[in-house]
């Protein structure tokens, strides 16, 4: 029985240190006011009040929006199309063939 758990120990370690571990630190250092060379103040959400009422990054929000709505549809109906004329082609010319 543990010794399934003793396989995985090894890529669980490697999850946690490079995966979980920056997640959680990030999202703890971006809830405080830091720097490397003074303690670690917590200030809430300050620090993404300042963020999104900076205007260069709304607009990059705005835009990058509505890049996504735009080009993911168009993307995807242009793959399904192409992909049902080359079966039918495809199918065709194996019936020649």
């Amino acid at each position: 029985m543990i010794q399934g758990y003793i396989y995985i120990l090894p890529s669980l370690f490697f999850m946690v240190c490079f995966c979980l571990l920056p997640i959680f630190m990030s999202t703890y250092f971006s809830l405080t006011d830091y720097d490397i060379m003074t303690k670690a103040d917590f200030i809430g959400l300050e620090n993404y009040k300042k963020v999104f009422s900076d205007k260069y990054v709304v607009d990059a929000l705005k835009n990058t929006f509505i890049y996504v709505i735009v080009t993911v549809p168009v993307q995807t109906f242009l793959a399904l199309v192409l992909r049902r004329f080359w079966r039918t082609k495809c199918r065709i010319s194996s019936e020649i063939s």
